[in-house]
């Protein structure tokens, strides 16, 4: 398993991001076989299958960097 990590010092105070994550993965035929979360909410970590971890972060870079929704 590959864990990939999506950190911001805003994720707490901004709805939807975890399914933003979730979403973006999914609609990319990417599965997700762990998730964590820390107490402080500025991380999630997602574990996917090694195949798709270079895919993964560009799913999620282009979800949220390319997308325009960096905050």
């Amino acid at each position: 398993i590959a864990l990939i990590a999506t950190v911001g010092r805003k994720m707490a105070f901004i709805p939807g991001v975890s399914g933003k994550v979730f979403g973006a993965l999914g609609a990319n035929d990417i599965n997700i076989r762990m998730i964590a979360q820390g107490p402080d909410e500025i991380n999630i970590i997602v574990g996917v299958e090694n195949k798709d971890f270079e895919k993964t972060i560009r799913v999620l870079y282009n979800s949220f960097i390319i997308g325009g929704n960096e905050r």
